[in-house]
């Protein structure tokens, strides 16, 4: 298993925790407005900030196997770049937006016993909490259903032996003599692997293959 591997491992698996996360968390939350005693409150409060403090962590797994991938395999690919960017422009919007509410929340709590007052239910009211947790929901679940994958996958088993040899440096002649096939058909094979590729030249597949531990 090459570094790639780990990390589109590490980013999915981010992401599907990220979205777990955020789904227990809104369903604490939802769980709070319901609540009339402050046991009840302190209870769900407590798995919200826990269920925070996960998802937190998944994102931030998620942004840095994320930037690594493109930095060292994606290459500056718009959509993916404004994908991250989004997802850390969340994680500020997250703590401005909750952190100040969240701990009014904890005061009030802490100040109170028995059953919820009217001012701890107009706090757990507050549309602020219930705004941001859809918006990561999406993005997470984005990077779910698209991650980017290995460019080498449509390739066939025989191209893929063409591009072992091609990466080592071997002529179409070499290759041909090597796979015991003609030098028409390396070509036709070459062809293909630049097309499947979307590489400019044989130098530029040969960077592929290497990057994704095929040579």
């Amino acid at each position: 298993m090459n570094s790639y591997s780990i990390a589109l491992f590490l980013h999915i698996a981010g992401a599907l925790g990220l979205f777990m996360a955020l789904g227990l968390e809104w369903v604490s939350l939802h769980r709070l407005r319901r609540a009339t005693s402050v046991e009840q409150v302190r209870e769900w409060l407590n798995i919200s900030t826990g269920m925070g403090r996960v998802g937190m962590v998944s994102m931030l797994v998620t942004l840095g196997s994320g930037f690594y991938m493109m930095a060292t395999v994606w290459g500056g690919v718009a959509w993916i770049g404004v994908t991250l960017g989004a997802l850390v422009l969340l994680v500020i919007v997250t703590v401005a937006l909750t952190r100040r509410r969240m701990a009014a929340i904890q005061r009030a709590v802490a100040a109170e016993d028995g059953g919820a007052s009217a001012g701890l239910h107009q706090l757990l009211q507050q549309p602020a909490l219930w705004i941001v947790i859809p918006q990561i929901a999406s993005r997470a679940l984005r990077e779910l259903a698209h991650p980017q994958t290995n460019p080498l996958t449509p390739l066939s088993e025989r191209e893929r032996e063409v591009l072992v040899l091609l990466a080592q440096g071997c002529s179409n002649r070499e290759i041909a003599e090597r796979l015991v096939i003609t030098e028409g058909t390396v070509k036709v094979h070459v062809s293909n692997i630049l097309g499947k590729l979307q590489a400019e030249n044989r130098t530029q597949a040969a960077i592929i293959a290497r990057r994704y531990g095929l040579a």
